[in-house]
């Protein structure tokens, strides 16, 4: 035997030291590693919470400022000034909206700015109002500085957490940030009929209720975007509802299935509110081809600024048409038949052309010499009273065995009229006013009408099915275009464009746009009315809005004190009253028998604001 094989076959001391240090050196490299995980997972947790915390503040801040742009101040529960910052800590303003909310989401800012800068452990939550250039947005659609003085808001969240294993390391503590910054910005969307008082009880007022136990309803939406009423009044009352008159949305939004109503102020549906489906199965609504919903009452819903707050008011028209003196040198006698009067070979009418009349336009016939006139397109700027009805002084008049329609004339080459009243008289709508059929007048066939087209703009322009094909009543349409200038009707307003802001471009076609426009620096009170028996089609938006209570018609920079035009709608109007367009006013109020059908624009024609997440 090998003297040697006893010595190889002995273990040396030092044996299997190489293998241990492996494994203790790998589990303390597993260890850190874990402990590495375990303090970065924990820091990524915190950043995404502070993130989330971040954005939802932001949001809140940007929601009150759209509101204060809105409605021309901050909502009482803001706690803030815009362009004003400040830090959410104890000696900020820790009860402003944005602050609550980083709060709600578990940064409740312990530490002042500047504590957490310098390192200390805790969290701050710190909100200031960045310019578009500082932070790179100068490509975003802002909201002027003449709406929003400062249109964008910045929470920066700073949460400053201790480590756990990196300790061992000698990193005990790890600063986590967020930032969100929002705005207020312009954008192109459909609106519903628009009540933009602020604060009042009873914006939108309804009284009577001829039609609660018929089957339309005494509001009555056809069509448009998805919310078809907005109530812009933070009253718990904003809605008032008597003698159970009724809301009918279940015709609304783009498919005619079912809308929504919103109301800024916290407020139950009103009594009459058709929020069920079954409410809403035929007879109620015979428009819709898809899947009924149940149309719904949403408050609080943040109010829709005035989508007409950026357009120009129209100067005085160079065209002088007509006095009381026998200066008739834009009136002109037309016989029956011809240049679009409806009335009989037998009978006249009277043919109107835009331009400026200072004594306003008074229809008052009698049995034997029914007033009916004719409209050539164009504007037409009001000023003066010449009626007044259940205390509504108007300058636009119409009166017992009275007819308005549209002549088949080319006018200023706008498709349509519209009505400016300078003043704080409006368009005053009376007892049998718009009985065309009572003093002779043919049927104004909505689809052949006037300039070949009837209600529609172009051949391509969508009206909805449940117009009627013939009506009797009083038919006023509004521009579609921009005017002619080669017409010499519209200087000095010849760039000016109160139809469709899209044009052709417009999804659904051509639609007509502004058809009743009042000063927006006067109060016109209730002047603006409908009563008695009349009956009409409004093909256009009417605009009754007062924003400031002095100087130049403005929509920009409202002030308390104004929304002062209530649009009311009272008798036995509404039973075949139809209006293709909007209704944007500061009050509106319903009654009697009247009923409103409105059929909505569901193409995004017009801006309006928004508060949006941009970054």
């Amino acid at each position: 035997m090998n003297a040697n094989f006893g010595r190889r076959c002995r273990h040396r001391r030092d044996a299997g030291q190489a293998m241990l240090f492996t494994v203790l050196a790998l589990g303390i490299f597993l260890i850190g590693a874990m402990a590495f995980a375990i303090d970065m997972g924990n820091v990524w947790f915190n950043r995404q919470s502070a993130q989330t915390a971040s954005d939802a503040a932001c949001t809140a801040a940007a929601m009150d400022m759209l509101v204060g742009a809105t409605n021309g101040s901050m909502p009482s529960g803001a706690g803030f000034t815009s362009g004003t910052q400040f830090s959410c800590d104890p000696t900020g303003l820790p009860n402003a909206s944005p602050c609550k909310y980083a709060a709600l989401n578990g940064f409740g800012s312990s530490l002042a700015r500047g504590s957490a800068q310098a390192g200390t452990l805790g969290d701050n939550v710190f909100v200031d109002f960045p310019t578009a250039s500082s932070v790179g947005l100068t490509n975003l659609n802002l909201a002027p500085a003449s709406i929003a003085a400062n249109a964008l808001v910045r929470v920066q969240v700073t949460n400053n957490m201790p480590t756990w294993f990196a300790g061992m390391l000698g990193t005990t503590k790890q600063a986590v940030g967020a930032s969100s910054i929002c705005a207020v910005i312009q954008a192109q969307s459909p609106i519903p009929i628009l009540v933009l008082h602020p604060t009042n009880s009873g914006s939108l007022s309804m009284n009577g209720g001829g039609s609660s136990s018929g089957t339309t309803g005494d509001i009555q939406i056809v069509g448009g975007p998805s919310k078809s009423i907005q109530v812009n009044s933070s009253s718990s009352t904003a809605v008032s509802a008597q003698n159970n008159p009724t809301i009918n949305l279940c015709g609304g939004g783009a498919n005619y299935c079912g809308s929504a109503m919103g109301v800024w102020g916290t407020e139950p549906a009103a009594t009459g509110f058709w929020r069920t489906i079954a409410a809403c199965s035929p007879p109620h609504n015979t428009f819709c081809s898809a899947s009924q919903t149940a149309p719904q009452w949403n408050s609080p819903s943040p109010p829709i600024a005035d989508p007409f707050a950026n357009v120009s008011a129209p100067q005085v028209p160079t065209h002088h048409t007509w006095n009381w003196n026998g200066n008739f040198s834009y009136e002109r006698v037309v016989p029956g038949g011809t240049r679009g009067c409806p009335m009989p070979a037998t009978k006249n009418c009277y043919e109107f052309s835009p331009g400026y009349y200072p004594v306003g336009i008074d229809l008052n016939g009698s049995a034997s010499n029914p007033a009916t006139i004719t409209l050539n397109p164009g504007l037409y700027w009001m000023e003066s009273s010449q009626c007044n009805n259940g205390g509504a002084s108007g300058s636009l008049c119409e009166r017992s065995n009275s007819c308005i329609r549209p002549s088949n004339q080319i006018g200023d080459g706008s498709g349509g009229v519209i009505f400016y009243f300078a003043d704080t008289n409006s368009v005053v709508v009376g007892a049998s006013g718009g009985d065309c059929a009572g003093v002779g007048a043919a049927p104004f066939n909505t689809a052949t009408g006037a300039l070949g087209l009837g209600v529609q703009c172009t051949s391509a322009s969508l009206v909805p099915g449940n117009i009627p094909s013939t009506l009797s009543g009083s038919v006023i349409l509004g521009p579609c275009s921009a005017p002619d200038p080669a017409t010499g009707y519209c200087a000095p307003n010849c760039s000016l464009n109160f139809g469709d802001p899209l044009g052709t471009a417009n999804p659904t076609g051509e639609q007509r746009g502004i058809i009743f426009f009042q000063n927006r620096s006067k109060n016109a009170s209730s002047n603006p009315r409908w009563s008695g028996g009349g009956s009409m089609l409004l093909a256009g938006t009417m605009y009754f809005h007062q924003c400031v209570t002095s100087g130049s018609d403005t929509g920009l920079g409202c002030v308390s004190g104004a929304y002062n035009d209530k649009l009311t709608m009272r008798g036995n109007t509404g039973s075949s009253t139809y209006v293709l367009g909007d209704i944007i006013v500061d009050q509106l109020d319903v009654g009697g028998s009247g009923t409103i059908v409105m059929d909505l624009n569901p193409s995004a024609s017009y801006t309006t604001l928004k508060a949006a997440l941009v970054k």
